[in-house]
């Protein structure tokens, strides 16, 4: 087998200030600064003629068309299959608006092409021969379930490094952590990728090379703050970061002999015990995709939601009502997401296999924790789960929270049951992968 290559890279993102931004409908202002840019983060992988793509960025989401721009660039750029090319976002909620279908949108979104296909290219051009280490760590205290205090929340940290045969410094580390990218609040009119952004600066300071954070599945997990400023979310981003980086650091002791000094024998000695983590065996680059075909929500007309509102006033339903009105009477809230095209619509769900026993799942918009919980007990690989890949499909609850009511079912476009077929959709391509 022809040995694996990696390579990294990054692009700014950062568009002018003085365009809407996306993430909280009680924005009331344009983004007038920038906290610290928004970028591209990129990693390709590749053996002999096989290559895979990551491309992270700091938006609130990537859309289908913004995705479908990306992949059509790269198969004609470098000759990457579509399937073979991630993207997903950050999640950040101070990021532009404007993905939808506008001439300004337009504009937008050609920009951000150019700079993701510029990042992916970039980091092809860079790739080096390598070999790849993956570990875990928990970060508690930082993700807390927002629907139910006591609701499941995944406080760990998942770590893929690359490193160089022939070096030291990481080539890329990737962090998957699930937890809404939303310290600052509505109230910052400033772009900022909020603490994901410092959780790579503290990586790359600690561990060199490109760091790359994969928001997994948080749409029901948001992050503990004791304020909402970018000290706050510099503090956030460097607690996970420092425990990633730490992680990384380790795990780069894998497959080599620690030795230490013993000056009263003056001699070296072997270090006893082992490092906690696993060193990824090679085995073929390869990547799959599958829409499953889910059905659209029939919402309730505006009339009928401001009738209810006047009987039930608060509770979880009330929040459900409130989003629902938003929906019918100002649906330009929305205009960063992909709305379905009917009744029904067609969700991806992608796999990269980058190793004998590790994958990335990339699933659109929102699920919750329990969805990539699912994905994981269904495999004994090492899977990092990715949500806010390749569509803007909006909040993906589990079938037993639609009971719950609450702002996020009266958000999601998809029926129940759909969170559950995406789930079974990803370990149908992650048995296929290890079938191989």
């Amino acid at each position: 087998m022809t040995a694996l290559r990696v390579g990294a890279a990054s692009r700014v993102l950062t568009p002018e200030v003085g365009r809407a931004m996306a993430g909280y409908a009680a924005r009331r202002g344009p983004a007038t600064a920038v906290v610290d840019d928004l970028y591209c983060q990129a990693v390709v992988l590749r053996d002999g003629d096989t290559t895979v793509a990551l491309a992270v960025c700091d938006l609130l989401y990537v859309t289908g068309p913004l995705t479908a721009a990306v992949r059509a660039e790269l198969s004609s750029r470098l000759g990457v299959p579509g399937q073979h090319v991630m993207l997903a976002a950050t999640h950040t909620h101070c990021g532009p608006a404007g993905l939808g279908s506008t001439p300004d949108d337009e504009s937008l979104r050609e920009r951000l092409v150019a700079g993701i296909v510029d990042a992916v290219a970039d980091a092809a051009d860079a790739a080096v021969p390598a070999r790849l280490v993956a570990g875990r760590t928990h970060v508690p205290g930082v993700a807390c379930n927002r629907r139910d205090p006591d609701g499941p929340v995944d406080d760990v940290v998942r770590v893929v490094t690359a490193l160089p045969v022939d070096g030291d410094d990481a080539i890329a580390v990737l962090v998957n952590f699930a937890c809404h990218a939303t310290v600052l609040d509505h109230e910052t009119c400033a772009y900022s990728a909020d603490y994901p952004g410092a959780v790579r600066r503290a990586v790359e300071s600690l561990c060199g090379g490109h760091a790359i954070f994969l928001q997994g599945c948080a749409g029901d997990v948001n992050p503990a703050f004791a304020a909402q400023t970018p000290a706050e979310a510099r503090r956030v981003g460097h607690v996970v970061g420092a425990a990633a980086a730490e992680c990384a650091l380790r795990l780069s002791w894998l497959g080599r002999d620690r030795r230490t000094i013993n000056l009263s024998r003056r001699e070296q000695l072997a270090v006893p015990g082992s490092v906690d983590g696993d060193v990824v065996h090679p085995a073929p680059l390869s990547a799959a995709e599958e829409e499953i075909v889910a059905t659209v929500r029939v919402r309730p007309d505006l009339e009928q939601v401001r009738r209810e509102q006047a009987d039930v006033t608060t509770g979880p339903r009330a929040v459900e009502l409130w989003i629902e009105e938003l929906f019918a009477a100002e649906p330009w809230h929305f205009a960063s997401m992909d709305r379905p095209p009917g009744d029904t619509a067609a969700l991806p769900v992608q796999m990269l296999r980058l190793g004998a026993d590790l994958a990335v799942v990339g699933l659109p918009g929102e699920p919750f924790t329990a969805t990539a919980a699912a994905i994981r007990d269904a495999t004994s690989s090492t899977v990092l789960v990715a949500g806010y890949a390749n569509l803007a499909a909006g909040y993906l609850p589990t079938r037993e929270e639609f009971e719950r009511s609450g702002y996020e079912v009266g958000s999601t476009q998809y029926v129940p049951g759909t969170a559950e077929e995406l789930a079974e959709a990803a370990v149908r391509l992650l048995a296929g992968a290890r079938e191989t």
